[in-house]
């Protein structure tokens, strides 16, 4: 059984290209008493990751690295972080543009 509990506060950093909103967790792998194999880092960052996916993503931001620190660890209680980004805007257009190639046959001319 896996527990996760958010840790007050988040991060917030914003550069010209880019802007991300950190949200950092303990997370911490019990063990149910049945088999051994139900806990470790593999298994702690595999449920935490399917979990990363299941919170509701704020508006204009998609989910980015969900990532654990398994080199921190005491007792099978991690330090985890999840990352949420604007999407590139050059990136976005880029896509647009090749839909919009696909679609009609033209190239998007700015």
């Amino acid at each position: 059984m896996i527990h996760i509990e958010e840790i007050l506060g988040f991060g917030s950093t914003q550069t010209k290209d880019s802007e991300n909103v950190t949200r950092k967790y303990y997370v911490r792998d019990a063990p149910t008493g049945k088999n051994d194999s139900e806990v470790g880092p593999d298994v702690a960052k595999a449920k935490f990751e399917a979990f990363a996916k299941q919170l509701s993503i704020p508006d204009g931001m998609e989910l980015g690295e969900v990532a654990l620190d398994e080199e921190k660890n005491a007792n099978n209680l991690y330090f985890g972080t999840i990352t949420f980004k604007k999407p590139d805007g050059a990136k976005i257009k880029k896509k647009i543009a090749a839909d919009l190639e696909e679609l009609y046959g033209e190239k998007l001319v700015e």
